[in-house]
């Protein structure tokens, strides 16, 4: 898995691959690095990812209470319909200044529209 962060108007951290068990480790530290190294919202972009297991849903909810704990916001970019379906199940789109996503437009547009 390649993780890349992006700084642009907001943090972004783009998975191009599946996040499982194998992987969630390398995508937590990365989620960890662009939370404590900016005061910026954060935008996690899955669009590539076709498959994520409970490790790395456990991934996204923790860096959800590091961004929640400095009031900033987070944005999920999903755009597989199973994956949403997921989210869906585990109720993340029901968090406070969590908004998901199925672009990097709409992403930021949500972010800047709540802030």
């Amino acid at each position: 898995m390649a993780v890349e962060v992006i700084k642009n108007d907001y943090m972004i951290v783009r998975a191009n691959d599946s996040i499982d068990l194998t992987n969630a480790e390398e995508f937590d530290a990365a989620l960890k690095s662009a939370i404590t190294g900016s005061s910026k919202s954060l935008i996690i972009d899955l669009s590539d990812a076709q498959y994520i297991d409970s490790a790395g849903i456990q991934s996204i909810l923790t860096a959800y209470q590091r961004v929640h704990a400095k009031s900033s916001k987070m944005a999920l970019i999903v755009a597989n319909r199973n994956m949403r379906d997921l989210i869906g199940i585990v109720n993340m789109d029901m968090l406070p200044g969590f908004y998901i996503r199925e672009d990097i437009g709409s992403a930021e547009q949500a972010l800047a529209d709540n802030s």
